[in-house]
């Protein structure tokens, strides 16, 4: 027996049609090429943002430019009310969100 891969994916009052049928067979091809096309836009998408890597910012001196989580958020989101996005990728960096240290390296996600 022998596997068919057109068929498996037809419904069963359609299994019988004949490739050369004129109708069915090009709404038949016209699927087959638009789920190709979904899986390769996917496979593109994850691609692209598997090689993008995140963005690092290296605290500074508080004297010199104000960091704090609240400023970077606010330098890299515009609302520094988003600092908890950064604290939560950073829980291993960071034990107080009150006190982040110069040389710090922190992801930005």
């Amino acid at each position: 027996m022998s596997f068919n891969l057109k068929s498996f994916f037809l419904p069963s009052h359609q299994r019988s049609i004949s490739p050369r049928t004129n109708g069915q067979s090009i709404s038949i091809r016209v699927c087959w090429c638009a789920g190709l096309l979904v899986i390769c836009y996917f496979l593109l998408v994850t691609f692209v943002y598997a090689k993008q890597k995140p963005k690092t910012y290296r605290v500074w001196i508080w004297q010199e430019n104000g960091d704090c989580l609240w400023n970077i958020a606010k330098k890299f989101y515009g609302d520094g009310r988003k600092w908890v996005i950064i604290y939560e990728a950073n829980k291993d960096e960071i034990a107080d969100p009150g006190k982040i240290y110069p040389k710090q390296k922190l992801i930005i996600p």
